[in-house]
């Protein structure tokens, strides 16, 4: 009887002779017969083609995300301000001619004035225009600052090093992810505190998100939300590693290490 113990799949970048750059999947199963393994099985299977629109879309994701952003900030935000602007006129006027209504009046304006406080840090969320102002350390200051604003939570950003520089595509997939981490906790971790730090070594980047939330059952991640696949994805598409781990009662962490320095260039034989 001949029996295969299958490795999980691993992704390998190439140069092939004619210089073109080639993402393949590796699989290698060890053949048992007889009580002994007799011989290694690999499967190569050519995922390039897969990858580049796997990236297309995440692109596109991204540039859809950042517009929609932007529109609700100089769209919607700027609309509803004038609202509340001619609704604040109209309970003066009430108010000025002895209607009882004036008070309504002013709870309309009120509540007008909330929806574009929570509608900007939507916006903001979607479009982090201080990611490409000052950096991934000033938007994650305010994703944290935002986080607590809106989920009246105790949500901190911590970071002891200076950092080196950081290509805007890779800032911008960091941002991401931590905003995914920081979503989960707070929406369906019901977490109290988050933790989201920023280390560096040797320009070798820590990025942690931790949470005294719910957590769950890590086994159970492969067949997880889009958000979390989503995640992984983007640490991949800059070269770096995310560790997720999780107990239920016992909060999450979710853990983003990379090169700084790395530019998504690729080697013979690279493995991401």
């Amino acid at each position: 009887m001949v029996k295969g113990a299958e490795s999980p799949p691993a992704e390998w970048d190439f140069l092939n002779a004619a210089g073109q750059r080639l993402k393949l999947e590796i699989s290698t199963r060890m053949v048992e017969q007889g009580g002994k393994y007799v011989e290694v099985e690999g499967i190569g299977r050519d995922i390039t083609e897969r990858k580049h629109l796997e990236r297309e879309l995440l692109e596109v994701s991204n540039r859809e995300q950042r517009r929609i952003g932007h529109d609700l900030h100089d769209g919607v935000c700027q609309q509803l301000a004038a609202i509340a602007y001619l609704t604040d006129i109209l309970a003066d006027q009430l108010q000025a001619q002895g209607h009882a209504a004036s008070s309504e009046a002013e709870k309309i304006g009120r509540l007008i004035n909330e929806t574009i406080s929570q509608t900007r840090s939507v916006a903001r969320g979607l479009f982090p225009v201080r990611l490409e102002e000052n950096g991934i350390t000033s938007a994650l200051e305010e994703l944290a600052a935002n986080t607590s604003s809106l989920f009246k939570i105790n949500c901190r950003f911590s970071c002891e090093q200076p950092l080196p520089a950081l290509e805007n595509g890779a800032a911008l997939h960091l941002y991401y992810i931590v905003q995914e981490a920081v979503l989960n906790a707070a929406k369906h971790g019901k977490a109290a505190n988050i933790e989201i730090s920023l280390a560096n070594s040797n320009d070798r980047l820590a990025l942690t998100v931790k949470d005294d939330g719910a957590g769950f059952q890590v086994s159970g991640v492969t067949g997880a939300g889009m958000g979390i696949r989503i995640m992984r994805y983007r640490a991949r598409v800059i070269g770096a590693i995310l560790d997720l781990k999780s107990q239920p009662g016992h909060g999450t962490q979710v853990t983003c290490g990379f090169h700084s320095l790395h530019e998504n260039s690729t080697t013979n034989g690279r493995r991401n």
